[in-house]
């Protein structure tokens, strides 16, 4: 209950950010409380994990050069996002 409403409160991205890592901070819990231990798959794995939250991160944050532009300020303001790829 108290995680459904704190999720409310923040924006989407930033929600499925955390949701995501939430499999690294059980396993790390485990490792410390139970000493299990990793594979090469489990590091992969973690990386794969970080990557992504860290690719969403990056895509997710404005443009550069529209810095006095504030969506929630101005109804007309439409910040450009990053994209590592072109669109046709």
């Amino acid at each position: 209950w108290v995680e459904s409403q704190a999720f409310r409160r923040v924006p989407a991205t930033d929600a499925s950010l955390i949701l995501t890592t939430e499999p690294l901070m059980a396993a790390g819990i485990g490792a410390l409380t139970l000493g299990e231990t990793f594979g090469v798959s489990d590091y992969v794995g973690a990386a794969m994990i970080v990557g992504a939250c860290v690719l969403a991160t990056v895509l997710d944050s404005p443009a550069s050069g529209d810095d006095d532009c504030d969506p929630k300020v101005d109804d007309q303001c439409q910040l450009e996002r990053k994209r590592p790829y072109k669109t046709v």
